[in-house]
């Protein structure tokens, strides 16, 4: 049954998401709607459902940068084996809360099946953010449509394409410097 619902939700993760993120949410940035229904993982955990979130999703907790209160975001990621880091990235050409958040305070924690780690951020560089992209697209050739519909513009899904935009994505590294936090 575990394997069947994994499955399932895959797929409505993925062709769900892709739906969503190309027809339905607003080009500039996320408005009130879609910023509750991104945050949904969030409820699954405060509520002691952490195991439902994808495995490709981390609750980011960020400072805000003018309430000065903990903000938490679900975000995708990848996890970098050279440096041991978690790699995010921000569509809306960086005009979200937590990416501008990280650029105030980039002192964050960051929690993966149900643990939570402290971590540094520092921006990703242009050839990781290529990287970044490239990756995902191996995983999901659909998210092209995506990364055009955040760009504003059709994005060749060649080395080139993407490393023409690849300022439209800021991201960052995230990387644990101690222990969990209990």
């Amino acid at each position: 049954m575990g394997t069947l619902f994994s499955i399932i939700q895959k797929w409505i993760f993925k062709k769900g998401n892709n739906l969503i993120m190309t027809v339905l949410v607003p080009l500039d940035r996320p408005r009130l709607l879609f910023k509750w229904l991104f945050k949904f993982p969030v409820l699954l955990d405060s509520v002691g459902l952490n195991r439902l979130i994808p495995d490709w999703i981390l609750l980011l907790t960020t400072t805000g940068r003018r309430s000065g209160k903990p903000v938490i975001t679900p975000v995708e990621y990848l996890f970098h084996q050279e440096n041991s880091s978690y790699w995010i990235m921000s569509g809306w050409r960086g005009n979200t809360d937590w990416h501008k958040n990280i650029l105030k305070y980039p002192e964050v924690s960051i929690k993966i099946n149900g643990i939570t780690y402290p971590a540094k951020a520092a921006a990703l560089t242009d050839e990781e953010i290529l990287a970044y992209l490239t990756e995902i697209l191996k995983v999901n050739p659909d998210a092209i449509a995506i990364f055009s519909r955040w760009a504003g513009k059709q994005i060749d899904p060649s080395e080139d394409g993407l490393r023409q935009v690849c300022t439209d994505f800021p991201g960052f590294a995230l990387t644990t410097y101690q222990a969990p936090i209990v």
